[in-house]
């Protein structure tokens, strides 16, 4: 036996079903303020490590945010350690807790 509903229903029962869903959920956002030392035109890759830091790449370096403070990463070319470019397109933070770096030609380690 099928049950119909009238139409006017639909709209109040879809409502009703979407707000119990968006309450099983508690998103919270924190603004946080960008370094005042380099100007941020543009933030190309974000990603959060397993170990909880927020890692940023953008035309400037890369940035990582420990949830008070940012450290940042630029080409040194007297460490062969640092990144090859300061130019960096995209940035993932692995599960293993290694963080790759891409830029548009080539994938900085």
């Amino acid at each position: 036996m099928k049950i119909r509903l009238p139409f006017f229903l639909h709209i109040p029962i879809t409502i009703l079903l979407f707000q119990q869903s968006g309450l099983a959920q508690d998103i919270h956002f924190e603004v946080i303020n960008q370094p005042k030392d380099v100007p941020w035109q543009l933030i190309s890759g974000m990603s959060q490590g397993p170990d909880g830091f927020l890692w940023i790449s953008n035309y400037t370096g890369v940035y990582k945010y420990d949830g008070q403070q940012f450290t940042h990463y630029l080409h040194d070319p007297k460490n062969s350690n640092s990144l090859a470019d300061n130019r960096t397109e995209c940035i993932l933070a692995a599960k293993d807790g290694t963080t790759w770096i891409g830029k548009i030609s080539d994938l900085l380690i």
